[in-house]
């Protein structure tokens, strides 16, 4: 076998560790940054699907539940905004606020749905969707009909719409963890 020469060996490997050591310190340095972004992107998201007039909602925590809530003058809560998540949506994850007001789903948006078919799956997103879901009882049979439920499935994005309503239902099971139901 023939002798191989240290530097094929040796100069590889540190650019691979100045590499390395190059991207987690842009790592570290950009972890704030994105974080930041994120509860802005929150903040906006409870925002949006409490209902307008109520206070800005403040970030807290709940028997264990992360959420946002408004609290009226006398310190009774107005409405919570709780994100929910499941991982089966068509293309994985999907992520949404969910806004509770009075024994309902106030409101809801879609904060993330990576890999949902453009065109379809997306449309889980739209008014279309979201509207007949708006201002249900919490306690209301959140399945689609294909699955023994009330609901319409969005036409040729079933796996998105079980997947949004599951999102819904983490939701819905986080809300009545943090008020003690």
């Amino acid at each position: 076998m023939k002798d191989i020469k240290p530097s094929l060996i040796i100069v590889p490997t540190l650019v691979g560790i100045v590499c390395t050591a190059v991207l987690a310190g842009i790592n570290l340095l950009t972890q704030p940054a994105i974080r930041e972004a994120e509860n802005k992107t929150e903040v906006l998201a409870a925002r949006q699907v409490l209902p307008e007039g109520f206070p800005e909602p403040v970030h807290t925590n709940f028997n264990g539940v992360d959420c946002f809530a408004c609290f009226g003058e006398d310190g009774k809560i107005l409405g919570l905004a709780i994100e929910g998540v499941t991982q089966k949506g068509y293309g994985g994850k999907i992520r949404l606020m969910a806004g509770f007001a009075n024994g309902v789903v106030h409101n809801f948006k879609i904060i993330e749905a990576r890999g949902e078919t453009p065109g379809l799956g997306s449309k889980i997103k739209s008014d279309a969707f979201r509207l007949p879901l708006v201002n249900r009882k919490i306690g209301a049979n959140w399945f689609l009909k294909k699955d023994g439920g009330e609901l319409d499935a969005i036409t040729a994005a079933t796996i998105s719409s079980r997947a949004a309503l599951a999102a819904l239902r983490d939701a819905i099971e986080k809300r009545n963890v943090a008020a003690g139901e």
